[in-house]
């Protein structure tokens, strides 16, 4: 299917072009001009071949199929001043050159007019069959982002955004990222309990997407699309049609979760650490039958070399609590968790509760150790914390960690021991040693009170440190002459190879082979240049203090999937004759708004340029479109019509709007454009084309592939 999916791709782009080229040829023929070729695909000629399905004259006009798809073109006779100078001839009464000024910009608009007007055609057929769009339900929420700050969680469904309404995540992604620096956002969203609520939202810049956000992502719809064969869902007896509606990992269940992307999350992290162990899914068939599947995973898929560790942030302060958590009130930024029903924990998740052997009880009793060292035992509901730390209600802390410390320095001097733990700042929890700065900055004096934790214990006082002192210490996170301990504690996988070398979860790794281990920089690149098969010495510090050092013998990581294939929720827009062709008018009206907003974003920086789609990226695009049924195919090529045909008006040589601009300058000064001027700008424009067209192709193979 997925080769069905690529040629209904490549058809789409190619009708869209084929659309573009005829508006020409048929302007050409409408003014007078002779058209010599009229071309759908490049045939160029390979090893003196003429790459071409086939081709036949009518007339004064060749037409041809090429087999490059992505491309077309008109071949018009005399189309500028330089094919009579090169020709050495006058120019003749059919060539392009020869027509009027408007007669010629008929010509070359004529293009971009075809492929607006058939998006209009194409939104309308695509409607009336029907069109999905991903809906505005939240997935997941990125902690510290300014949805996750305003209260948004898993489960809630945007409405709509200051008084307009939202339905479709895209036109939500769109107002969030060419919203005016700054400004707050008005939301309106159904939460997942069914309340109505407002409240306001400031985008901020993402540096990894190039692009304003407020930090939500789409949610998957649980109704399983198709099984993978001989995966360990289809051995269990998941069908295609079933939904799912819990999953069980040890003693803990996530049946109560108001977003299935937050279950999913859960199962790959319990699946990274328990590696080959069982998971039971619960699932709903189509008859209504509800039932346990056990999944057990034989089949294993190798990527990089692992030593079946992974990096821990074991401190357990809470950061912050998002306010419209049902933990909010019982516990606080400063929080410390130090025992989950008596048994001491490294860290509060889920991985870690599901194997705990009291977490099946129906209440669970937290021991939390306040700000001011007083601790307090509270009884919350199992579900409550299961479903609070499953959609990311806790933001915990990552504080730094002191190295070393030279006797007679300004950190010794000020009362720092190797090994303190820096978790606040004034009265800011510090998240992580980034943080020390923004927390100097808001507080006032020249010292100031630092909270630390010794030897697995608050002191009892702040330290009072020289401001000066402080600014040293958050200038040097990391790098040479760093006060900052960076040898990682780690998580250790079962059956991995560095449990069957003895680590346990809590250790702190401190060499690797012949590398000692600084950061968990070093633990990646050591083991990932490390080949597979080969022994390796691994030398770390059990949790109880002892050194310890043996040999573990390197494997590839095992990535199990649950062979579930899963799609975003959708709704779909399907009218009758009369409201889709309504809704076709409105929709061009609207993705041509989104165009000029796009170039509006580009030129003020409000989105950069890696986010635009080359050839390459609108296949890939148009090949997971086509997965959603023909309707959404075809609107998805009525929205690159409109792309392309605005594009295509832009002043800029080489395109019909560099010509357009030319006639316009000829228009106006009664003589054409100096062709050394054209020649000049249409070579300039060609560079930062084809620059460009390398520039987003580069970006969307890295969007692909992932280099």
């Amino acid at each position: 299917m997925s080769v069905i999916y690529v040629i209904y791709a490549i058809l789409g782009i190619s009708v869209i072009i084929f659309i573009h080229e005829l508006g020409h040829f048929l302007a050409a023929k409408k003014v007078g001009v002779r058209v010599e070729r009229f071309s759908v695909g490049f045939d160029p000629t390979v090893f003196g071949v003429r790459l071409r399905f086939f081709a036949f004259r009518r007339g004064e006009t060749e037409y041809i199929v090429g087999m490059i798809p992505f491309g077309g073109y008109v071949k018009l006779a005399g189309e500028t001043q330089l094919d009579a100078e090169t020709g050495k001839t006058e120019p003749q009464p059919d060539w392009l050159v020869s027509k009027s000024p408007g007669a010629r910009a008929l010509v070359f608009a004529a293009g971009a007019a075809f492929n607006i007007v058939s998006a209009f055609f194409f939104f309308a057929l695509a409607f009336n069959i029907g069109v999905s769009f991903f809906t505005t339900d939240i997935g997941w929420v990125e902690q510290d982002s300014p949805a996750w700050e305003a209260g948004f969680r898993p489960g809630d469904r945007i409405t709509a955004i200051d008084g307009e309404p939202t339905s479709e995540y895209m036109e939500l992604m769109m107002a969030v990222a060419f919203a005016d620096r700054g400004k707050q956002l008005e939301i309106e969203y159904e939460s997942g309990t069914g309340e109505n609520r407002t409240t306001v939202v400031t985008p901020e810049w993402n540096e990894v997407r190039g692009i304003q956000t407020i930090g939500v992502q789409h949610g998957l719809d649980p109704k399983v699309v198709a099984v993978t064969r001989k995966s360990a869902a289809e051995k269990a007896g998941v069908q295609s049609g079933d939904l799912l509606t819990g999953a069980r990992l040890g003693a803990i269940e996530l049946t109560s979760t108001p977003s299935f992307d937050a279950m999913l999350q859960a199962l790959r992290e319990y699946k990274v650490v328990h590696q080959g162990a069982p998971i039971e899914l619960r699932v709903k068939s189509a008859d209504g039958n509800e039932a346990w599947r056990t999944l057990e995973f034989d089949a294993r898929e190798e990527t990089e070399n692992k030593l079946g560790i992974a990096a821990m942030h074991p401190a357990c302060i809470v950061e912050a609590v998002r306010g419209s958590s049902p933990l909010a009130g019982r516990l606080g930024a400063g929080d410390r968790i130090l025992r989950v029903n008596g048994d001491a924990i490294l860290s509060f998740d889920i991985v870690t509760l599901a194997d705990l052997a009291s977490a099946g009880r129906a209440d669970w009793t937290i021991t939390v150790e306040r700000q001011n060292r007083s601790e307090e035992e509270i009884t919350l509901p199992r579900a409550d914390v299961i479903n609070a730390l499953a959609v990311g209600d806790l933001d915990f802390a990552r504080p730094g960690e002191i190295g070393p410390i030279e006797a007679g320095s300004a950190l010794a001097a000020a009362g720092f021991r190797e090994g303190d733990i820096v978790w606040r700042v004034g009265d800011r929890i510090v998240g992580s040693v980034d943080r020390i700065s923004d927390a100097l900055a808001a507080t006032p004096g020249e010292m100031v009170a630092v909270g630390i934790i010794r030897d697995g214990a608050r002191l009892e006082k702040p330290l009072e440190v020289p401001r000066q002192t402080l600014r040293e210490l958050a200038a040097k996170p990391d790098g040479d002459g760093s006060p900052w301990q960076r040898t990682p504690l780690v998580r250790v996988a079962t059956a991995s190879p560095a449990a069957r070398a003895g680590l346990v979860t809590g250790s702190r790794v401190t060499r690797i082979g012949e590398r000692p281990i600084a950061s968990w920089t070093d633990v990646l690149e050591v083991v990932s240049s490390t080949k597979k098969g080969s022994e390796i010495t691994v030398a770390w510090v059990t949790p109880e203090g002892s050194e310890r050092a043996a040999t573990a013998t390197l494997e590839k990581e095992t990535y199990i999937p649950l062979g579930l294939e899963l799609q975003p929720r959708q709704a779909i827009v399907q009218a009758g004759l009369l409201e889709s062709t309504v809704l076709g008018v409105q929709r061009v009206k609207i993705i041509s708004q989104q165009v000029f907003l796009t170039l509006k974003g580009l030129l003020k920086r409000q989105v950069e340029a890696k986010n635009l789609s080359g050839p390459v990226g609108i296949v890939h695009i148009m090949h997971r479109i086509s997965e959603y049924g023909i309707g959404t195919l075809i609107y998805f090529m009525a929205l690159i019509s409109v792309n392309l045909g605005i594009l295509n008006l832009l002043p800029i040589p080489i395109l019909d709007g560099g010509h357009l601009l030319f006639l316009l300058i000829e228009k106006i000064k009664g003589s054409p454009v100096d062709i050394r001027i054209q020649e000049a700008a249409t070579a300039v424009a060609f560079f930062l084309i084809i620059g460009l067209a390398l520039f987003v192709t580069y970006h969307d193979l890295r969007r692909l592939i992932g280099f």
